[in-house]
């Protein structure tokens, strides 16, 4: 179920509840998600959250899983500056590291829930990000991040890191990109680079945890 309205004196607001459908006993409680956006020149401001209940039947561990995003953008004569800050504990353990996983899926399975059975869910990260991009001429578009992830926990289980890329575009098609990633896990963290050309079995526990990692990616995009 979802609703979503049209845009009034700048504001767009929408909400959704997903229920889960999967089979048996278990008793999982609904996927609640809301969005506030504002634009008013070249502010760009809003708020994107999600909470999941834990499975009423056998749940132990009581928390809810949530996240919650506040940004606000400003676009100035050639680019765009972006400002993002986040709270969450949706972050899990898996074979690729300490904090690789996710608790709630991000493939949108109609039997996506928390079961409640995940300690992980005690652990609130908090999350901000500083980056812009500026249009360099017609075809080419560069740009730049830096971000922190905490655990407020007290679990070392954080990271800093930063990323620069570029687009070139060579038709209306067909896009040349580029990027240069460097991330710091700290003790007890696992995070890794996500995207399309992400490492995947060549990094796997031990060779992420607590680690510091260095990537250079680059590719075409075709728009057929």
């Amino acid at each position: 179920m979802s609703f979503k309205s049209t845009r009034w004196h700048g504001v767009a607001v929408t909400v959704h509840a997903a229920l889960a459908e999967n089979a048996g006993p278990a008793r999982n409680m609904p996927l609640y998600q809301a969005a506030v956006d504002y634009q008013a020149g070249p502010w760009r401001a809003g708020y994107a959250g999600l909470l999941a209940k834990p499975d009423r039947a056998s749940a132990t561990v009581r928390e809810n899983v949530s996240y919650h995003n506040v940004y606000l953008n400003y676009r100035y004569g050639s680019g765009t500056l972006y400002a993002a800050a986040v709270r969450s504990n949706n972050a899990t353990n898996s074979t690729n590291g300490l904090t690789a996983g996710t608790i709630l899926s991000n493939t949108g399975d109609p039997s996506n829930h928390f079961a409640g059975t995940d300690p992980n869910a005690r652990r609130y990260f908090n999350i901000w990000q500083l980056s812009a991009d500026y249009r360099a001429s017609p075809r080419l578009r560069i740009g730049m991040l830096y971000g922190r992830i905490r655990d407020t926990s007290g679990g070392n289980a954080g990271a800093s890191g930063g990323n620069i890329g570029a687009y070139y575009a060579l038709s209306a098609r067909t896009t040349l990109y580029g990027f240069a990633n460097r991330l710091r896990n700290e003790r007890n963290g696992g995070f890794r680079f996500l995207g399309s050309a992400g490492p995947g079995n060549n990094l796997a526990g031990d060779d992420v945890n607590g680690r510091k990692l260095t990537g250079i990616q680059a590719g075409i995009l075709h728009k057929f």
